[in-house]
């Protein structure tokens, strides 16, 4: 009977890994898992503050749609409207965010402005005599919407007022109101406390307070141009 033999150095070449050689790899592959899931809280908020910039910027589109294409609204008395102007209403200081202290946001109002014969109330959100804030409890108010989580609106920044430059108010604005009426695609940028309304543009910021992630920034001018991104235009001040 014949007998087979293998010899050292192919016993040598069949071993498994050390334990050494397997510690090493396990503390690689820790490592490696442990980037991959910091980077990807980091992404997830981040996709969080950019989508609901956009849905900032889609409201205010949505305002500009309405108030150009003539939608139909009820004037309060039953009769149907086709002139209203609609817009978009921030109030930075209404305790959405469980701080009234700060002013900061988590809601948006969409409103149609049914008082632009009234000329306290014209370009504003308010109530059925055209005063007060618009809260969704009074009927100019059409939707409320609110971020998700823990984004925020933390600033609004306008235009230096009267100024066609690129030039921004060095603070930052309680209430804002941007309305469209047809004919005209161009937006009508007032603060709402003071009536103003000779703005070029406002930049709105968006972002999650305490996290790593960049804010984005909503950008209306009042060309009626709606966009959205990451540079923060408001670095010169007046």
């Amino acid at each position: 009977m014949k007998r087979f033999f293998l010899k050292k150095e192919t016993l040598k070449a069949n071993q498994g890994f050390t334990l050494i050689e397997m510690l090493v790899v396990a503390g690689i592959f820790a490592v490696l898992t442990s980037i991959v899931v910091f980077k990807y809280g980091d992404f997830t908020s981040n996709m969080l503050v950019t989508n609901m910039a956009y849905e900032i910027a889609l409201e205010v589109r949505q305002a500009q749609v309405f108030g150009v294409g003539a939608r139909v609204s009820d004037d309060g008395t039953g009769t149907a409207n086709f002139s209203f102007p609609y817009g978009v209403f921030i109030n930075m200081n209404d305790g959405s965010t469980g701080n009234p202290s700060l002013y900061e946001t988590k809601k948006i109002q969409f409103f149609v402005d049914r008082n632009e014969s009234n000329e306290d109330g014209y370009g504003k959100c308010s109530d059925d005599n055209g005063a007060g804030t618009c809260d969704c409890v009074t009927d100019e108010c059409i939707e409320q919407v609110t971020l998700q989580r823990n984004i925020k609106i933390t600033e609004i920044r306008t235009s230096a007022y009267g100024s066609d430059e690129e030039v921004c108010e060095a603070t930052d604005v309680p209430q804002i109101a941007i309305t469209f009426k047809r004919p005209s695609p161009e937006a009508r940028i007032e603060r709402q406390a003071t009536g103003e309304d000779q703005y070029t543009f406002v930049q709105i910021k968006v972002e999650a307070p305490g996290s790593r992630v960049n804010p984005s920034y909503v950008l209306v001018r009042q060309s009626g141009q709606i966009s959205v991104s990451d540079d923060n235009i408001c670095v010169t001040e007046n």
